[in-house]
């Protein structure tokens, strides 16, 4: 059902530095939940997730804010991702 009646829809937001999923109605229709109803109107959307886009500075100045110190930071040959070893201070 879902496939059918949504399209999904991913882009990113610059100003956010975030990659935003959505679903996009693709007709008028009305969902049932239970006891809940829920209408879109083509074109409406549902904002389901957020992927946020750190560079390492930038992630790095982050996790010191919330007291924590970066000790080795491993990356993938691209350097397109991250991954964060991080120790309390």
């Amino acid at each position: 059902l879902a496939s059918r009646h949504f399209l999904h829809h991913a882009y990113f937001n610059s100003q956010q530095s975030r990659i935003e999923m959505h679903l996009v109605s693709k007709r008028d229709q009305i969902i049932r939940i239970e006891d809940k109803t829920v209408r879109f109107a083509r074109g409406e959307t549902i904002h389901t997730e957020n992927s946020y886009k750190y560079s390492l500075h930038g992630f790095k100045a982050m996790a010191e804010e919330a007291a924590f110190e970066t000790n080795t930071v491993w990356q993938d040959e691209d350097k397109l991702f991250s991954l964060h070893y991080l120790t309390a201070t």
